[in-house]
C-alpha cells in the first residue's frame, strides 16, 4: 500500500510540475515561437520571390515559346507563333506559383526533420511533454506565415499589375484597330502567286536563315504590344503595317514569297468566267497589253511569270499566220503593279480553262472565285442560237482554223448552254460563302467584229453602244433569263462589247470599271 501511495503522490507532483512548466514556461515560449515562426515563414516567402526575381527558378518555370499551344477557335490560325509571350500574359502568374516552390520545400523539410528527430525519443517526449506545444506551434506558424506572406505578396503583385494590364489591353485594342482600319481603307490583302490563296493577314519570316521562324499573326497581342521577340531572339514589329517594311512576307498556307508590300497595299483580284472558246484568254491578253504598253501606261508586270506570259502570248499572236492563245487548263494568276510613285497597288487576273465552266458539279479548280468581289463573265455571241443561225459558216471556219477549236465553238448552241458558266459562277460563290450582292459583274460580249460584219450588233455604229443597249440586245436575243438572274444576284452589273480590230471597243474598259469598284473595305466577299 505504501508503494502505491508513493506512486500516486509522485504522479500528482509530476502533473503539478508539468502544469507549472506549461503555464509559466510553455505558454510564453509558445507565443514567442508563434511570432518567430510567422517571421521565419514571411522571410521564406520573400526569399522565394527573390529567387524568382534573380532567375534561380527560370530553368523550370520560364514560359518558353511553343508552336503547339492551341489558340481559341476564332483565331485566324490554330497555334501560337514561336515568340516569347509578354510578362503580363501569364508569366506573372507563373512567377507567383514559382515563388512558392522553395518556401514550401523548406517548411516541409522542417516538418520532416522534426518528425524524424522525435520518433525514437518517446521517453524524452513524455518527460518534456509540457514543452511540446512550443515546436508544434513554431512549425504551424512557419507554415502559416509562409503561405500567408506568399498570398499577400501575390495579391499585391496582381493589384499592381491591374493598371499595366488595362493600359496594355487598351494599347493592343488601339494598335489592332488602327492597323486594321488603315488596311481596310486601302483595300489591302495578300494574294499568293503560287497557291492563289488570299488572306488579310500575311505571314512573315523573321530571318531568311531560319526557314521555320515564320510568324503568322504579327498583330499586337499577348506576344507583344509594340514589339515581340522571336524564339531566335530577333525583335519584331507588332503590326502588319510596320512588319511589311522590315520583314519578308510569305503565304501563311504554302510559305512561298509574296509580292512586296502584300497585305498593306491595295490588292484587287479580277476573276474571269466563261465556257470553252469564248475568248477569255484573248480578252485578258488584249486588256493586259493595253494596260502595260504605251507612253501613258501606269501598270507593269509584277513578276517574271506575268511578264513571260504577256511576252510569249503576245509574240504568238503577232506571228503570221495568227494563232489564238491557248486556253489555260489550270487556273493561272497574272499580276500587274502600279508604276506611279507612292501609289503602289496590285491587280491580279485569274483565268481558268472553259472546260471548268461547262459542268455544274464541284470543281476544286474554281475555288478562287470566292476570293474576290470582281468578276468578268465572258459571253460568245456565236453560241446564242438566234445569232449563230444568221452567221455565215465560212466566217466561223476562218476564225477557227484549228479543228479542235471549231468543235468546241460549235458545241452547245442553245440559250441554256450559254447560261451554264453563269450558273457555275454563282454556285461556286454560294459554296464559298460569298455574298453575291456584294460583288460586281462585268458581262463582256466578245467577237464584236463578227457581229459587225454580219450586221447583228446592237447598233450599226459600235461607238454608240452602251451598257443599256447591250442589256436590251441580250434580252432580245434569248438571254433575258441570264440578264434577270445577273441583275438579281449581283450588286452591280455592266455590259461591255469587245472584238479584235474594232477600235470603238476597249478591252480594258471592263477591268477599269471593276477596279473602280470595291476600293474600300474587305477584299473577300
Amino acid at each position: 500500500m505504501a508503494d502505491v501511495a508513493w506512486f500516486v503522490l509522485a504522479g500528482l507532483a509530476w502533473l503539478v510540475v508539468c502544469w507549472l512548466v506549461f503555464v509559466y514556461v510553455s505558454v510564453p515560449l509558445t507565443l514567442v515561437a508563434a511570432a518567430v515562426g510567422l517571421f521565419v515563414g514571411t522571410v521564406l516567402a520573400c526569399v522565394g520571390y527573390l529567387r524568382v526575381y534573380v532567375g534561380v527558378e527560370d530553368d523550370r518555370t520560364l514560359r518558353k515559346p511553343a508552336s503547339t499551344v492551341p489558340r481559341r477557335a476564332a483565331a485566324p490560325y490554330r497555334y501560337w507563333d514561336n515568340g516569347w509571350p509578354g510578362y503580363l500574359t501569364g508569366q506573372l502568374e507563373r512567377d507567383i506559383m514559382s515563388a512558392l516552390a522553395w518556401p514550401r520545400r523548406q517548411a516541409l523539410t522542417l516538418w520532416v526533420k522534426t518528425r524524424d528527430w522525435a520518433a525514437p525519443r518517446a521517453l524524452v517526449l513524455v518527460v518534456a511533454l509540457p514543452l511540446t506545444p512550443v515546436p508544434v506551434v513554431f512549425l504551424v506558424a512557419v507554415t502559416a506565415g509562409t503561405y500567408s506572406a506568399w498570398l499577400a505578396l501575390a495579391a499585391a503583385s496582381e493589384a499592381v499589375a491591374v493598371i499595366p494590364r488595362l493600359i496594355r489591353w487598351a494599347a493592343v485594342a488601339v494598335l489592332r484597330a488602327g492597323d486594321a482600319s488603315v488596311r481596310w481603307w486601302r483595300g489591302a490583302a495578300a494574294t499568293c502567286p503560287h497557291c492563289l490563296g488570299v488572306t488579310r493577314l500575311p505571314a512573315y519570316r523573321c530571318d531568311p536563315r531560319h526557314p521555320d521562324g515564320i510568324h503568322r499573326d504579327l498583330r499586337a497581342g499577348r506576344l507583344g504590344v509594340w514589339w515581340r521577340h522571336c524564339q531566335c531572339d530577333a525583335r519584331l514589329p507588332s503590326t502588319v503595317l510596320r512588319a511589311a517594311s522590315a520583314m519578308t512576307a510569305v503565304c501563311p498556307a504554302c510559305e512561298n514569297l509574296l509580292h512586296e508590300g502584300a497585305g498593306t497595299v491595295p490588292d484587287a483580284r479580277i476573276a474571269l468566267s466563261g465556257g470553252p472558246a469564248v475568248g477569255k484568254t484573248q480578252l485578258l491578253l488584249s486588256a493586259m497589253a493595253g494596260m502595260t504598253r504605251g507612253e501613258e501606261a501606269v501598270w507593269e508586270p509584277a513578276d517574271e511569270d506575268s511578264a513571260a506570259w504577256l511576252h510569249d502570248t503576245g509574240e504568238s499572236m503577232s506571228r503570221r499566220p495568227r494563232h489564238e492563245p491557248r486556253p489555260t487548263a489550270e487556273p493561272v494568276l497574272l499580276t500587274l503593279r502600279d508604276v506611279k510613285p507612292h501609289q503602289e497597288r496590285y491587280v491580279h487576273f485569274i483565268d481558268a480553262g472553259g472546260e471548268h465552266f461547262s459542268i455544274t458539279v464541284r470543281d476544286p479548280a474554281l475555288r478562287y472565285l470566292g476570293t474576290t468581289p470582281r468578276h468578268v463573265l465572258v459571253l460568245d455571241p456565236t453560241t446564242i442560237p438566234f445569232v449563230r443561225d444568221r452567221i455565215d459558216p465560212a466566217l466561223l471556219s476562218r476564225r477557227h482554223g484549228d479543228h479542235e477549236d471549231s468543235r468546241i465553238a460549235d458545241s452547245g448552241t442553245s440559250s441554256a448552254a450559254a447560261e451554264v458558266p453563269y450558273h457555275v459562277l454563282v454556285a461556286q460563290l454560294n459554296r464559298c460563302g460569298a455574298q453575291t450582292r456584294r460583288c460586281s459583274l462585268a458581262v463582256v460580249i466578245t467577237k464584236a467584229d463578227v457581229l459587225a460584219k454580219q450586221a447583228l450588233g446592237p447598233e450599226p455604229d459600235l461607238t454608240r453602244v452602251s451598257s443599256r443597249d447591250l442589256k436590251a440586245w441580250l434580252c432580245a436575243k434569248g438571254l433575258r433569263n441570264l440578264v434577270d438572274m445577273a441583275e438579281h444576284d449581283f450588286g452591280s452589273v455592266r455590259y461591255f462589247l469587245v472584238g479584235a480590230g474594232i477600235e470603238a471597243t476597249d478591252p480594258v474598259a471592263p477591268f477599269t470599271w471593276l477596279l473602280n469598284r470595291h476600293r474600300r473595305g474587305a477584299t473577300i466577299p
